[in-house]
């Protein structure tokens, strides 16, 4: 089989492009033709497909105002990528496209280019962007589900997107425009990767017949456990608002028995570091390489994950588990589906420092009770999120939108 795989990104940004490449490498092991379309840029992986990769686009705001605005026009309408796409499909004729994350680098313009060029379409949904305009459902650091159901304007009204009315406007623009033309009608059939996200998504009205509940996976053979407790735990993920960090500092002040490492890089290191400087317990790695990150995470006790937006399916909680470490981590979103109290981690309620304080200290104080939840965590990857149980859902999904 030949199957499409677009991207905006072709290079390990984030969790979305982790599985978007671990899932091309597992379709190419089992012997199908794997196609990718993306954004060109300069960490980009090499591939002879790059000459029909869309020209990179700058969206942080920065820059002469005619060139922000060609950005604005791009995230709504792409004609760029439709041309790109359409001289693509003149040499390659796939039997099914897989989207991943598209909006605003490549847009929501190609799903028609390849409706009419008759290919079945299914699309992972990363996150929640067909519910939410500002794709994280936050609105002030507070979790916000205004323009699930209702007025998509809520959006402009509260800022959502970088604080920036201008940019907010572009995201409800774009929604408006291709909700409207009823663009995503044309996907045959929706993968979601926690039953959180596919009820957000039945309630901002994608018909439930579309929606499918596909979890991640990982390739377990790919991580070495080890169970052993240390005098550390770890953060592991990008340094943003949305994740919980301050909360996690604030808790770490109040524990003593255990050393925290946070391994990631983002837009609050700076402040982080500020808050964290009173507290010799605290230290950052920046970016990790695989391997030293593997190196670290093996070394560690458990894995903390104190998000405080509705984390669809985070990664940072399946690569725990497969060290063989078990995770701390907020009730909200997806989470809870991937970890049960007292079996394969803990759980706290977002935004509670005191509780994910007492949490952690419990932990730290009971290595056996974590060494026991860490082989229950890899047990799960073993047997709940493998390559191969995850590949025959994937290609039950592609088998039924040919039929």
């Amino acid at each position: 089989m030949k199957i499409l795989q677009v991207n905006k990104f072709f290079f390990l940004k984030g969790g979305a492009e982790k599985y978007f490449f671990g899932l091309s490498e597992l379709l190419t092991l089992k012997g199908h033709e794997v196609i990718p379309f993306s954004m060109e840029h300069a960490a980009n992986f090499p591939t002879p497909y790059s000459r029909y990769f869309v020209s990179q686009v700058d969206l942080d705001g920065s820059g002469p105002l005619l060139k922000k605005l060609g950005a604005a026009a791009r995230v709504v309408y792409s004609g760029e990528s439709r041309r790109k796409l359409r001289a693509l499909l003149g040499n390659v004729r796939p039997d099914v496209a897989h989207l991943h994350n598209i909006a605003h680098q490549i847009s929501p313009s190609i799903i028609g280019v390849l409706k009419k060029s008759g290919v079945p379409l299914v699309q992972t949904l990363h996150d929640y962007k067909l519910a939410c305009p500002s794709y994280l459902m936050l609105a002030g650091g507070e979790v916000c589900d205004a323009c699930v159901s209702g007025n998509l304007c809520n959006v402009v009204l509260k800022r959502c997107v970088r604080g920036s009315t201008l940019a907010s406007f572009v995201s409800l623009l774009e929604a408006v425009v291709h909700r409207a033309a009823r663009t995503f009608s044309a996907v045959d059939a929706f993968l979601c990767p926690s039953n959180f996200l596919m009820g957000v998504m039945k309630r901002a009205g994608i018909p439930e017949a579309k929606l499918f509940h596909v979890p991640l996976f990982l390739d377990a053979g790919s991580y070495a456990p080890c169970y052993d407790g240390s005098d550390y735990f770890v953060y592991v993920g990008r340094l943003s608002q949305e994740k919980g960090l301050g909360h996690l500092l604030e808790a770490k002040r109040k524990v003593k028995s255990i050393r925290l490492v946070v391994a990631g890089e983002g837009d609050l290191m700076a402040e982080l570091r500020e808050l964290a400087s009173g507290d010799p317990g605290v230290s950052f790695t920046g970016f990790l390489p695989g391997r030293e990150l593997a190196d670290v995470w093996r070394g560690s006790s458990f894995t903390v994950v104190p998000s405080v937006c509705y984390e669809n399916f985070p990664y940072a909680v399946l690569e725990s588990f497969a060290y063989g470490k078990p995770v701390i981590a907020s009730r909200i979103g997806g989470i809870p589906e991937l970890v049960r109290e007292g079996e394969n981690g803990l759980l706290v309620e977002p935004g509670d420092a005191n509780g994910l304080a007492d949490r952690i200290d419990w932990l730290a104080a009971n290595p056996g009770e974590a060494a026991r939840m860490g082989r229950a965590a890899r047990q799960d990857v073993d047997e709940l999120y493998s390559a191969e149980r995850h590949y025959a859902s994937v290609m039950a999904r592609y088998e039924r939108t040919l039929r």
